[in-house]
């Protein structure tokens, strides 16, 4: 008799949070410092935040382009630093977490049935339009495929998800586009 356990070990692209520093001075402070400090002073400011007290950081490294990867011991504590953000501003004055976002190029809209510039109203359309293929799903944006569209009887968009998921369930179903 056979049984199957679940891996104890998860895609390390599940547990891993990405902070932008966007002033170059800190960034290029940060890589002054050794990866022990630096990974000491994600600890500390992770442990100041009551939302983020318990995380456990497994390993911490500095990209290229000077942001900060965090890799934490499983999904549940990287979804701790991805909701309770507060521990952020110890990196960093203007530091912010790189969300991803999953693209679905849409073809044929007519481009006097949608107004991109009201960001809003677009995806509140997208959802109703498509709730019952993605009744879950969050939009971070919705924009033009190129910059001609305008100038164009129909075009296409891209649509960005937050979810992979919900970013599928579109491709595959094919998204319904009711604009007024």
């Amino acid at each position: 008799r056979a049984t199957k356990t679940q891996p104890t070990v998860t895609a390390y692209k599940d547990r891993v949070v990405t902070v932008k520093l966007k002033d170059h001075g800190v960034a290029r402070r940060f890589r002054t410092l050794s990866a022990s400090r630096i990974r000491h002073q994600v600890e500390t400011s992770i442990r100041d935040n009551t939302g983020t007290k318990l995380v456990k950081v497994v390993a911490v490294h500095q990209l290229k382009s000077g942001d900060i990867q965090i890799f934490t011991s499983n999904t549940t504590e990287a979804t701790q630093l991805k909701e309770h953000r507060g521990w952020i501003g110890g990196l960093g004055e203007h530091a912010g977490l790189i969300v991803p976002s999953y693209g679905v190029i849409v073809h044929g809209i007519s481009t006097n049935s949608i107004n991109i510039k009201d960001q809003k109203a677009t995806v509140q359309q997208i959802l109703a339009d498509n709730y019952t293929v993605i009744p879950k799903a969050e939009i971070s944006h919705v924009g033009w495929l190129t910059k001609e569209s305008t100038l164009k009887r129909a075009s296409s968009i891209v649509v960005e998800f937050t979810d992979p998921e919900m970013a599928n369930a579109i491709i595959y179903t094919g998204m319904v586009w009711d604009g007024q």
